[in-house]
């Protein structure tokens, strides 16, 4: 999260019930990032989980349906 001393940041969890796939709870998770950054706060971000495993393309594993959110006071 920006390093703005203002800033309070808290984590957002979707839940889309227990029958939910991963596919689908992404897909909320993701669109209510985009709604969410239309609000103007500080800083929106899909959660990581840490490091990838080993092979991954990608350089640190997402923990679907969350969201790290940071906003300032005006």
């Amino acid at each position: 999260m920006p390093g703005d001393p203002r800033a309070t940041s808290f984590t957002i969890v979707v839940d889309a019930g227990k029958d939910a796939l991963a596919e689908d709870v992404d897909a909320l998770t993701r669109q209510l990032r985009t709604e969410i950054q239309d609000f103007g706060v500080e800083a929106v971000t899909l959660q990581t989980a840490g490091s990838a495993p080993a092979g991954s393309k990608s350089m640190e594993a997402m923990t679907i349906g969350a969201l790290a959110v940071a906003v300032v006071p005006q």
